[in-house]
């Protein structure tokens, strides 16, 4: 009978990481059923990149409680956020996800057109794909801790903050802030955030 609750060292290895930027107006959408758009390899991180998770609930004030101590909470949801401090990248490719809102499509950098501001940006297609891969899952290193999980996708993303860190002789490193949208899936099937199921990573090129 397998153990459970067991604690583990997990050794992911490098954490890989890829974007794809979808065609205008193609919407969030998730990886398995979209030939569009290129998937780009982006780089990898000076340590491994997790997504923090910050839930959201609203106050309710009622007179059983008073003025000012909430007497429940309404939940509304949750925001997460991934930062990356990249220490090898593709800089070209940094350069499209920081051409907001179009994201480098038909749009020099630095510049918008008239249209773009006041876009929605998951209905329009504004956001990007972002899969933070593990390198070790499914190899026989990943033996050693069986639930090791094949890393995240994230269906429906944007740039929070992006700025060169110690470009120099030094070291080389860039810091991207990306934020996760919660995608709605139809009228019945809630949202989705990201996910770890394989079926997400079968089509990821080789990080070189």
């Amino acid at each position: 009978m397998p153990q459970q609750n067991l604690a583990y060292y997990y050794v992911t290895g490098p954490v890989h990481i890829y974007v794809r930027i979808p065609n205008v107006g193609a919407g969030p959408y998730l990886a398995p059923s979209s030939l569009k758009g290129t998937i780009y390899f982006l780089g990898h991180t000076k340590d491994s990149p997790e997504p923090d998770f910050v839930p959201q609930k609203i106050p309710v004030i009622s007179s059983l409680s008073g003025p000012l101590v909430p007497d429940d909470h309404v939940q509304v949801g949750g925001m997460y956020h991934v930062g990356m401090e990249l220490a090898r990248f593709n800089m070209q490719v940094l350069k499209k996800l920081k051409q907001f809102a179009r994201q480098g499509r038909s749009m020099t950098a630095g510049t918008e057109s008239f249209l773009d501001r006041g876009r929605l940006v998951l209905a329009n297609g504004d956001s990007f794909e972002l899969w933070l891969r593990n390198a070790f899952y499914g190899t026989p290193n990943s033996a050693a801790y069986p639930d090791l999980d094949i890393g995240y996708y994230f269906p429906a993303c944007t740039v929070a903050e992006l700025l060169p860190r110690d470009l120099s002789q030094k070291t080389k490193l860039a810091h991207i802030q990306v934020e996760p949208h919660s995608v709605r899936q139809g009228v019945t099937g809630g949202y989705i955030s990201y996910s770890q199921d394989p079926i997400y990573f079968n089509n990821l090129p080789d990080p070189g």
